[in-house]
């Protein structure tokens, strides 16, 4: 793989984890890949530690109300989950 490949594939990750359109960030590619990884490693432990306080909280109100409640509330600050349901997932496994 060449360095232009592999600057494009740390620009699509950086994009993916700033949602955004990788084009947006046509500015960056004259940095070094390694470059752009740090810089998505730094964005990524920010953004882990910012919610890390949210879940704290989550975690803490579950414990003092009932379990659908709890995910209600977990569902709120952090969006639905994003795999499919167990019961969704054995479901397609048996599909044809």
């Amino acid at each position: 793989m060449t360095a232009t490949h592999h600057t494009t594939v740390e620009l699509a990750k950086l994009a993916r984890v700033l949602d955004r359109d990788p084009a947006d960030l046509n500015f960056l590619a004259t940095l070094p890949p390694g470059a752009l990884r740090e810089f998505r490693d730094q964005i990524t432990d920010l953004t882990a530690r910012r919610e890390a306080r949210r879940m704290q909280r989550v975690g803490a109100a579950a414990k003092i109300v009932p379990a659908p409640i709890a995910a209600k509330i977990a569902e709120a600050a952090f969006g639905p989950p994003s795999w499919p349901p167990r019961s969704q997932a054995r479901s397609t496994r048996h599909a044809p």
